[in-house]
């Protein structure tokens, strides 16, 4: 993932972490939203599949099944959206700038955008 020069590098190293993976977490958000994308795909090219062959008495469990991954599908893009916020938005540049002034440690810096991906969960 690129940043902006003003991203602090703590948050650049928790971000690309929890985007790319790590040791700790090897598949991050990113690819997981990818197969999950890929997910969506297959279920909805095996629904046209068995709706063209007649097959309709397997639609409503793959329906639900689509449902429940779509479900986890945005989530998990909500959750990647604002990953990419926290690290391209422009308005971040004064936050960082102001919040440089008091954290001196990573862990804050860690803090900081676990709460502010929190929080957007309302």
């Amino acid at each position: 993932m690129e940043f902006p020069n003003y991203v602090p590098s703590a948050v650049r190293a928790h971000l690309s972490a929890l985007m790319d993976g790590s040791e700790s977490e090897p598949q991050g958000w990113a690819v997981s939203l990818a197969d999950i994308q890929k997910q969506r795909d297959e279920i909805d090219e095996t629904i046209k599949t068995r709706r063209q062959g007649g097959e309709t008495h397997k639609l409503n469990a793959l329906r639900r099944q689509k449902a429940d991954v779509d479900k986890r599908h945005d989530q998990l893009a909500s959750d990647v959206d604002c990953l990419t916020r926290l690290a391209h938005d422009p308005r971040m540049q004064e936050a960082y700038i102001a919040l440089s002034q008091e954290f001196t440690k990573d862990y804050q810096w860690r803090a900081f955008t676990y709460a502010a991906w929190a929080a957007r969960d309302d």
